[in-house]
């Protein structure tokens, strides 16, 4: 009997040897996500865990930049001081402080969207794979859904009210500190 066709490469057998916990925890996902046979739930979690390896790196270099982009805004009010020499025109150290502050924290709060993407795409390819539809095209979809620079529609749609809240959030500061500022002046 020939093996059935998976993929575009030709299908190998593999034999393994695993602890019942690891079984008992192939199984529980296997069922939990309605895959229908065990062969099927193992390659599904081998693509998972491979497309999570490739992704990481850059999530973690992205939240590692984020990290400190926020950090370096810390620093900004004594860099400021320590630039203006006459320290009695307060209300000048205040606006350069305002202002710099707030372009820090906008360029963060724009990096971390951009991770946030980096995140929602693997998500959205893991996503692909845990689902009861044929393997090879849960393989299709999640490639395709890799090669996308913006997760598809669906995505969106599900975390547009996250961004959507965090969005409005900034604003509203940003908005604050405009009229701050245009008080001060």
């Amino acid at each position: 009997m020939a093996r059935p066709k998976l993929g575009e490469s030709e299908s190998k057998r593999l034999q393994m040897v695993i602890t019942e916990d690891e079984l008992k925890d192939i199984e529980d996902w296997q069922h939990d996500n309605r895959v229908p046979s065990k062969s099927d739930a193992i390659r599904r979690l081998v693509q998972i865990g491979l497309r999570a390896v490739r992704a990481l790196p850059t999530i973690t270099k992205d939240v590692a930049e984020v990290l400190d982009m926020a950090s370096a805004a810390i620093d900004i009010p004594e860099e400021v001081v320590a630039n203006i020499l006459d320290e009695g025109d307060r209300h000048l150290i205040d606006h350069e402080i305002a202002h710099k502050l707030f372009d820090a924290v906008n360029f963060t709060f724009n990096r971390q969207i951009e991770a946030q993407d980096n995140l929602f795409h693997l998500l959205v390819e893991i996503a692909q794979l845990a689902n009861n539809q044929r393997f090879s095209e849960a393989v299709r979809l999640a490639d395709e859904e890799a090669r996308s620079p913006v997760p598809n529609e669906a995505v969106l749609k599900a975390i547009g009210a996250s961004r959507e809240v965090q969005i409005k959030y900034w604003r509203k500061r940003r908005q604050e500190i405009q009229a701050k500022r245009r008080m001060r002046e």
